[in-house]
């Protein structure tokens, strides 16, 4: 049967991730022949799946009404000049007329609270809309989390429940404890938006310094809210951090894992996500980790790392205290981190992916 993967939302952070990792295991299955739609601007992401998948490279304006009326209108035709079986988008919302639509909810909704700017207010407002369109119109939706079921269901559209599979994403094989010692630095990695929470990240950490003035803080992350982006480097200026705060934009996996092997503590501070793959790369590497209490985060994470309330400064430091001064509590939360990892494969993900496939197969 033909799969016709629409790539065009996955440009990076989780997207690109889960993508990068499902598409080789799902073209192990003999009875599986994959299509990947692609912009053009994505090719160099990408390019590396066409020993799995073949790749349909468009060009069209990159702005979001120029995407959206082409996944609407082109895409379903492309999908029937390939003579797909199914449509997959791993996003949120997909084209409405596209034959056999399969969605991935993977973004929450719940951004918009977090939002004061009127133009990023209308946006998630569009993708909310688009987000329950699509799901009412798709055969079946794959969720990667409960917390995301729970979000996308509330009233009056839990009648959505029937056709929502919670499939977790996986945690690739490459992330994995290391030998070597930990530094002084605190880690954060997640592209950058504002539900990131690097800000409050930022003024924790200046607390912090006052006890540990040999601490560093790295955020691996590309800037996507430019504008967001700029407020931070603006207060790593004011605070005068300059040689404290690193900015590494993207960064390749192998890079991330040495980081998450070196570093002291990671930190994820986010205030709103479905799952959270950095969150997952830390705790297979064995990193002690303060995490965020929020959204899916505890659902994830277990007992296996130290929470805190994103929105407190002083929650947020206490918790990253804990893990600086008890060796104790880092070799048990270490020890539970590499445990809990093994409840996430993306093998098991892809098996039960390729399983909904076949169920829609006409």
């Amino acid at each position: 049967m033909r799969v016709l993967v629409n790539a065009l939302h996955s440009k990076s952070g989780g997207g690109f991730t889960y993508l990068s990792n499902i598409v080789p295991l799902l073209a192990n299955d003999p009875e599986l022949e994959l299509h990947l739609v692609l912009h053009a601007n994505q090719l160099s992401q990408y390019e590396g799946l066409a020993d799995f998948a073949r790749l349909h490279i468009f060009r069209f304006g990159e702005s979001m009404s120029r995407t959206f009326l082409w996944e609407q209108f082109v895409l379903p035709l492309v999908a029937r000049i390939v003579e797909a079986d199914v449509v997959y988008s791993p996003a949120n919302y997909g084209p409405l007329l596209a034959p056999h639509s399969i969605l991935l909810a993977r973004n929450s909704l719940s951004v918009v609270k977090k939002e004061a700017r009127p133009a990023k207010i209308a946006y998630w407002a569009a993708v909310a809309f688009m987000t329950l369109v699509s799901m009412c119109v798709a055969r079946r939706v794959v969720a990667v989390s409960n917390y995301t079921v729970s979000s996308l269901t509330r009233w009056p559209f839990g009648w959505l429940k029937s056709k929502i599979t919670v499939i977790n994403h996986g945690i690739n094989p490459e992330f994995h404890p290391g030998n070597g010692e930990r530094g002084d630095t605190l880690l954060a990695v997640g592209d950058i938006y504002i539900q990131k929470n690097y800000h409050t990240l930022l003024e924790a950490f200046c607390r912090l310094l006052e006890r540990h003035p040999d601490l560093t803080l790295t955020i691996a992350g590309k800037p996507l809210d430019a504008e967001y982006a700029a407020d931070l480097y603006a207060t790593v200026a004011q605070r005068g951090l300059g040689d404290k705060v690193t900015f590494l934009g993207h960064v390749q996996p192998s890079e991330l894992c040495r980081l998450y092997q070196s570093c002291r503590v990671f930190i994820f501070p986010s205030t709103v996500e479905t799952f959270g793959n950095p969150l997952v790369e830390a705790l297979a590497c064995g990193t002690p980790t303060a995490c965020s209490n929020r959204t899916a985060m505890p659902e994830i994470a277990g007992d296996a790392v130290e929470y805190f309330d994103p929105e407190d400064v002083d929650s947020m430091c206490r918790a990253v205290q804990v893990l600086l001064t008890d060796e104790a509590r880092r070799a048990e939360l270490s020890e539970r981190a590499v445990r809990r990892t093994a409840d996430f494969s993306w093998v098991r993900c892809a098996e039960r992916l390729s399983g909904i496939f076949k169920e829609l197969a006409p």
